[in-house]
């Protein structure tokens, strides 16, 4: 729903701005493509030629700013893993402990990454680059680790 959203606002912001600069409006064609076109035909196609839409310089210069931002989030994504142990009890230091030498037993091929972020103990496993990837590995672990979960890295 986010990402529909997200589409139309840069899809508004692309055809109703012709101020913005031809660079700018590259960039939010570039965009556009990369969502579902047809959701873009849907909305825009639909409404009438005499709609004019007025927003304030702050708008115009903020669209440029978080396009380019999420830009640079993206480039820093380094993939998915999986969540095999999330805990902040007494007792979290050992387990997890516990949980990693197990998996790194039953899984010798695949990296453990035991992690504490005050107040958890988290044990994550694997290096996928898509979700896809890491939810078809969950599901081979699902049996094993029943309350793991795919998380970014």
């Amino acid at each position: 729903m986010k990402n529909c959203l997200a589409t139309v606002i840069a899809a508004l912001f692309c055809f109703a701005l012709p101020s913005f600069g031809q660079e700018t409006d590259r960039k939010a064609e570039e965009l556009i493509r990369q969502h579902d076109s047809l959701m873009i035909d849907r909305v825009f196609l639909q409404l009438p030629e005499n709609v004019r839409i007025e927003q304030s310089e702050q708008i115009m210069n903020a669209f440029p700013r978080h396009v380019n931002a999420n830009v640079r989030k993206a480039r820093k994504t380094n993939g998915f893993g999986i969540r095999i142990y999330y805990n902040s009890g007494p007792a979290a230091r050992e387990e997890s402990a516990q949980v990693a030498s197990r998996f790194h037993s039953a899984f010798p091929e695949i990296e453990v990454a035991r992690i504490f972020n005050s107040p958890y103990f988290m044990v994550t496993v694997g290096k996928y680059s898509t979700r896809g990837e890491a939810e078809h590995a969950l599901g081979e672990l699902r049996p094993i680790f029943p309350r793991a979960f795919v998380v970014k890295k």
